[in-house]
């Protein structure tokens, strides 16, 4: 299959791109620090993210012979994957290359209206620009403007339009409205959104010459805007591209720059799962509707229960009419004012009555029934169900649930329907408020109820349960029907993941995959509820199979401890040394002092000339420079105006003085830092003799602001947010690592043909009874065993531990989670009271270089070069040494093997 398929084609611009220019050089890529520090800092940047722009800016700053004038780039990827941030860092990189008119077009005023608000709201939950926008030393604002006419020349202008209204204004004359001569006059970057419905035309076989001749489609508005102008630039952003169409698929080989697909998002961890639940055919409506409010209350409960903040949205959903979804409105109503505990034990029986009404991705029966565990929950701590009860009707009340159907557009049509009068424009501007602030503390609807309004544009990551209110498909021919690809669409934009932070975990990951029986489980799933139907969930799950949602097949496997460890007290009593991630104590710092520039390290400043010289390549005359040799000389701050030094101050929001006090406490005001910290610091200066001697304000006020930058680059090298202790703290091995682990692997994962059974059934120093390695985990062991006979001459209980995730340790420097792959644990041979633990992580060659990953070697030799010379004491005459090794490789081996033996035996390297 063609879809299936498409990511490894080699005519696919990122693979081009990969080809021609080198994945390793690719990675050399570097981001400018305005983009990064310029995009709102609760975002993180996700490595995937970092790998997209730095894919958009190789591709526009480096030369390649498929390239072409206007460029056309599409971004294909999963919803949820933060394509609107990406489209805000390329803004900010088009900035600096003088692109100052972008034109954002969608299908639907709530996207508008949702993506202003991302790029124009400072005080939105989900704005995406910092409170500071500095690209090359100057503060940007973003502007909206009606026309380009009245853009600002030294920001950031973006028009906002929906595709109707652009194609409308470029088709009919009229006032006020934007025409193709007056864009002509102008560079601009057209972002769009939700881009797989701008094809139309490709659909039905355009060439792209009766393309530009055109006026009945969007896809021929856009196509004449880009080509209006030869150094414009189009940016398509959707999720959803038909890569089996061969028209499209033609149209989008050579623009595709990103592809990152709903299965590799959900493979790295970033969307909730989906589970499909099923209820039994006879089962009346109101109790489809109650089933997952309990469901959803619990799942409420358990957050809270972990000091957890969530408030869990349910989206039920009607079939074709809005009288349908009002009629689920009333009756969800009625079921809430006159909920009683004979309803709830109604449902408990059913629950009891059929045990197993929950399936997995697969359409097989899970473990777990989670309203079933719901029922467990509240009969330990509300037997008779009053709280739960109170709790529903308090948290289900009519005024926190929202009928969005009430005021509809018609999206898919090429002329917007006009709204019927003003307050009906109202009533859609405030629901669209609250659907985009769903996620905001002071946002109390719990419940929404649409028809198909909410499909497409809708970004929310709390939304919990799904409900379907309607037992028909639309099904052709064994194919599934328009409704079911909706429906599996839409579970997709819910399967979001919702971001929490627990036990110094990636909040923005799931971190129980491997747990399946913690109830927290629940904070990373999705249930859709349905009336079972067989035929209609097998079209479902594979709608959400073919769009990556969920995996064809899902493999699990269980790894046990061995019984000889497991029935042996003195290992399960091993004490096991880990440090923790700890919040930043700015008053721990005396930042001011350690950074380079006060250690040795002078700042340098190059005044450029701006003269240049023309040489003939093959001129035999002698050459006389007109460039003048440059000088140094070096200043002191303090002989600069303090003016010119406040100005400065002024253009970088890190020095404003409630942040930069966080950094230099023993400051009382930005003149005492002036006077007692910036004007004790030297500049060098370079350049020619005469620009040397007449040191212009221009460039005083330029060195000053250079300096700040790198004043800021170092001071946040000292300190940041959080940091890992120095001290590492004993617990109990039996706490750490547990008896029987549950894995889960999508089916194709290599890590499930290294097994490894057989070779470690019999090894009396490996832990559990199989490992799921990498090629490179498996190389270590059997490396490993190689030394086991001189490790047995100088210790006793050896044990080598596999760490699923079950130890973490926290980097030295800012706090970074690492949980290295192997634990190995030594008792001194001559005396038993001496321990000795082992950090080991084997990496392969695409990864042992990676930039992201290098951090993680540098920690570990910390960990070695912290703990060389001496033994945390415990228990008076215990004694344990915490060592960290580097990286093991198999390419690599002799080196490791020598630094193993050094460490470990004390013989010296080869």
């Amino acid at each position: 299959m063609v879809a299936m398929t498409i990511k490894n084609n080699p005519d696919l611009l990122c693979n081009k791109l990969k080809e021609d220019f080198g994945k390793r050089n690719l990675e050399k890529i570097t981001i400018p620090d305005y983009v990064l520090n310029s995009l709102n800092p609760k975002f993180s940047i996700r490595e995937y993210q970092l790998q997209t722009f730095k894919a958009f800016i190789c591709y526009l700053s480096e030369d390649f012979e498929f390239k072409e004038k206007p460029y056309h780039l599409l971004f294909n990827m999963a919803t949820g994957s933060g394509k609107t941030l990406i489209m805000a860092g390329c803004i900010l990189y088009l900035y600096s290359l003088g692109y100052r008119n972008f034109l954002f077009f969608s299908t639907s005023n709530p996207i508008i209206e949702k993506t202003k608000a991302n790029f124009l709201q400072s005080l939105s939950d989900k704005y995406l620009f910092n409170n500071t926008i500095e690209i090359n030393n100057k503060k940007i604002n973003v502007r909206e403007v009606s026309n380009f006419e009245e853009a600002n020349s030294e920001d950031i202008n973006i028009k906002f339009t929906t595709i109707q209204k652009l194609h409308n204004d470029l088709s009919i004359d009229g006032e006020n409205k934007i025409t193709l001569d007056s864009l002509k006059q102008f560079k601009i970057v057209l972002v769009g959104d939700e881009a797989h419905h701008f094809n139309s035309a490709t659909n039905t076989q355009f060439s792209f010459e009766d393309l530009l001749k055109d006026d009945s489609n969007w896809e021929s508005t856009i196509a004449k805007i880009l080509q209006s102008n030869i150094n414009n630039i189009l940016l398509e952003y959707t999720a959803t591209i038909d890569w089996d169409n061969e028209n499209i698929r033609n149209k989008y080989l050579s623009k595709c720059l990103v592809k990152y697909d709903l299965k590799e998002f959900r493979e790295d961890g970033y969307s909730k799962e989906i589970k499909l639940f099923q209820s039994d055919i006879g089962i009346e409506k109101k109790d489809l509707i109650l089933q997952a409010i309990i469901l959803n209350q619990f799942r409420q409960d358990v957050a809270t229960d972990n000091n957890i903040n969530l408030k869990p949205i349910i989206l039920f959903k009607a079939n074709k009419t809005i009288e349908e979804s009002k009629e689920n409105f009333v009756l969800f109503q009625k079921i809430i004012s006159e909920l009683s505990i004979k309803d709830i034990e109604r449902i408990k029986k059913f629950v009891k009555k059929s045990e197993k009404i929950e399936f997995d991705e697969n359409g097989n029966f899970e473990d777990i029934n989670y309203l079933m565990e719901a029922f467990k929950y509240y009969d330990i701590h509300d037997k008779n169900y009053t709280n739960l009860i109170k709790k529903i009707k308090i948290n289900f009340a009519p005024n926190k649930c929202l009928n969005v159907n009430e005021y509809v557009f018609d999206s898919k049509k090429q002329n917007q329907k006009s709204y019927e009068n003003k307050n009906n424009i109202n009533e859609t501007i405030l629901q669209e408020n609250i659907l985009n602030s769903l996620e905001s503390p002071n946002n109390e609807y719990r419940t929404i109820f649409a028809v198909n309004k909410l499909n497409e544009g809708w970004d929310v990551l709390n939304l919990f349960d799904i409900v379907r209110l309607y037992d028909t498909r639309d099904a052709n021919k064994n194919k599934a029907g328009s409704t079911t690809v909706a429906e599996a669409q839409l579970i997709g934009r819910g399967a979001r993941y919702y971001p929490f932070s627990i036990d110094g975990k990636d909040k923005f990951k799931r971190k129980y995959d491997n747990e399946l029986k913690s109830p927290l489980r629940l904070l990373e799933t999705i249930h859709y509820h349905s009336i079972y139907n067989s035929r209609y969930i097998y079209e479902l799950r594979s709608e959400l199979i073919k769009s990556g949602a969920v995996e064809n097949d899902k493999i699990v496997k269980i790894i046990k401890l061995k019984d000889d460890f497991l029935n042996n007290e003195s290992f399960m009593n091993n004490l096991i040394f880990v440090n923790e991630c700890k919040k930043t104590d700015y008053s721990e710092y005396i930042a001011w002092d350690n950074i380079p520039l006060l250690k040795g390290s002078c700042f340098t400043y190059d005044i450029y000339s701006g003269i240049t010289k023309e040489t003939k390549a093959f001129d035999d005359k002698s050459i006389t420079d007109v460039i003048l040799p440059k000088i140094t000389r070096i200043i002191e701050v303090s002989c600069i105006s303090n003016n010119i030094k406040k100005n400065a101050l002024l253009n970088t929001v890190f020095f404003e003085f409630n942040n930069l006090k966080k950094y230099i406490k023993d400051i009382n005001s930005i003149d005492d830092f002036i006077k007692n910290k910036l004007n004790k610091i030297e500049i060098r200066i370079r350049g020619e003799k005469n620009d040397i001697e007449n040191f212009s304000l221009r460039e005083q006020y330029n060195a000053i602001c250079k300096l700040l930058l790198e004043i800021r680059d170092q001071l946040k090298g000292v300190i940041t947010e959080f940091k890992g202790s120095k001290e590492f703290k004993p617990k109990v091995l039996k706490e750490i690592f547990k008896s029987e682990k549950t894995l889960q692997f999508d089916k194709n994962n290599k890590r499930l043909e290294n097994s490894m059974i057989d070779f470690i059934k019999n090894k009396s120093w490996y832990a559990y009874d199989s490992v799921y390695g990498t090629l490179e985990e498996k190389s270590f062991i059997e490396m490993f065993e190689g030394f086991i006979s001189q490790l047995e001459a100088k210790y006793i209980d050896i044990k080598l531990i596999r760490n699923e995730k079950d130890l973490s340790i926290f980097n030295f420097k800012n706090g970074q989670r690492f949980e290295p792959d192997f634990i190995l644990i030594l008792k001194d041979k001559t005396d038993s009271n001496i321990n000795y633990q082992v950090f080991i992580e084997p990496k392969g060659d695409h990864l042992k270089n990676n930039a992201m990953e290098k951090w993680k070697t540098e920690f570990l030799e910390e960990i070695k070069q912290q703990n060389k010379d001496k033994f945390i004491e415990y228990n008076v005459n215990k004694k344990f040494k915490i060592i960290g090794l580097p990286f093991y490789n198999t390419k690599e081996e002799s080196e490791f093997r020598n630094t193993f033996r050094e460490t470990l035996l004390f013989e010296k390297k080869d």
